[in-house]
């Protein structure tokens, strides 16, 4: 009987062995990884349409929020506390000051005493200059107080829209009435920047003392900006409308992302997309140079015989001819014909030398050799089970 008959009669018994519930392997990986893609549709497009029905309801109670935070004065709050928050960049730019002062005397070898001493002057600006918020800040407490407690009310009460109506109208005229003190405050805080700026020190180091015009600049323009704010709390609608509209400009174009801020979140999208754009800039800007470097490196730079022996032990491996499937029926016709194609090709591309191209041959041979071995044994074996 023939060694192809023999093969065919073989056949349906290798494949029987080779079936699970009915089906075979090939049959089985095609099911298993067609499976995985279609789960992963599924869950992608789920994914995407709770996403999408979680963002249709997000914006209608984002909308509702903000009206009720502009309905019970928290806006008028926030208006204030953008000022107050104004300030304090303007008090850190002076405490930054003082400190590079406390580090140059130390640098230059000074007493504990010494730089006490030298520093004294501008010590007391900052103490005097810190004062000037304390009306401000009380007063932005006062009307987040007022505001909040409206807020939290409208949160948890379960009233009539009349009644939470009357209690809006109420706190806002509250507020309102809180107008004349508001302004009288920034009359004297802009009066008394401007005291504290005649009492600022000069400098022999350039570096301090481009801070020091750079902070008169910068109380100047917030000497400028108190009418604004002032503007901006007489224009202020309590009444207005939220639209849908606004609700979404306000999440996408928001410059805060803050939760629970007095009972309030604020969502602004900007940070989130600032923060990824710049991970992604961070990483472009790293992975460009070094990846055109290699390459460049790679195929310009690298040393022409290193490059050629790594790339003609990877490509012509005498594995890649060994472990061929074919070689378990015709190993020794394979091993020679491949021997005979790819060797020659591999001289004249990477120019190997005889003893390598030799070493590579006898491989090939070695291989071929077992893997005839291995055929003519499993031949026997087949053999020997029809027999029985």
């Amino acid at each position: 009987m023939g060694e192809t008959e023999q093969n065919h009669q073989l056949k349906p018994q290798e494949e029987k062995s080779e079936r699970w519930f009915g089906f075979g392997k090939q049959r089985l990986l095609k099911v298993f990884f067609g499976g995985n893609a279609v789960i992963a549709v599924v869950v992608l497009l789920l994914i995407t349409f709770f996403l999408f029905r979680e963002g249709l309801s997000f914006f209608p109670q984002y909308r509702e929020d903000l009206e009720r935070y502009r309905r019970s004065g928290m806006e008028f709050a926030t208006m204030v506390k953008e000022e107050h928050e104004r300030f304090n960049e303007l008090f850190r730019s002076l405490v930054d000051i003082r400190k590079e002062q406390i580090d140059q005397l130390t640098a230059a070898g000074l007493s504990h005493e010494e730089i006490r001493e030298a520093t004294a002057p501008l010590q007391a600006l900052v103490y005097d200059f810190s004062d000037l918020a304390i009306p401000l800040r009380d007063y932005q407490l006062d009307v987040r107080n007022i505001a909040q407690g409206t807020y939290q009310l409208s949160l948890t009460s379960h009233e009539e829209e009349t009644v939470l109506a009357k209690r809006y109208a109420s706190t806002i005229s509250s507020l309102r009435e809180t107008f004349p003190a508001y302004a009288e405050i920034n009359l004297k805080l802009a009066d008394g920047i401007e005291a504290q700026m005649e009492k600022l020190p000069g400098f022999e180091s350039p570096a301090l003392q481009n801070k020091v015009e750079t902070f008169r600049e910068n109380a100047i323009r917030f000497i400028d900006m108190l009418p604004v704010y002032q503007a901006k709390l007489i224009a202020w609608q309590p009444t207005k409308h939220v639209g849908l509209g606004e609700a979404i400009s306000s999440f996408l174009f928001g410059r805060e992302w803050i939760i629970n801020n007095d009972g309030h979140s604020d969502y602004g999208l900007l940070p989130l997309l600032t923060g990824s754009l710049l991970v992604t800039g961070i990483a472009i800007i790293l992975a460009i140079p070094l990846g055109v470097g290699a390459a460049i490196y790679t195929n310009q730079m690298a040393a022409r015989g290193k490059k050629r022996r790594a790339y003609g032990r990877a490509l012509a491996g005498p594995r890649l001819v060994a472990q061929h499937p074919k070689l378990r029926n015709h190993g020794g016709a394979v091993g020679k014909l491949g021997r005979a194609c790819i060797g020659a090709g591999v001289i004249d591309i990477y120019d190997f030398e005889t003893a390598a191209l030799q070493g590579f041959t006898d491989l090939v041979d070695e291989r071929t050799d077992i893997a005839g071995f291995v055929h003519h044994r499993n031949e026997h074996r087949d053999l020997d089970l029809r027999l029985l």
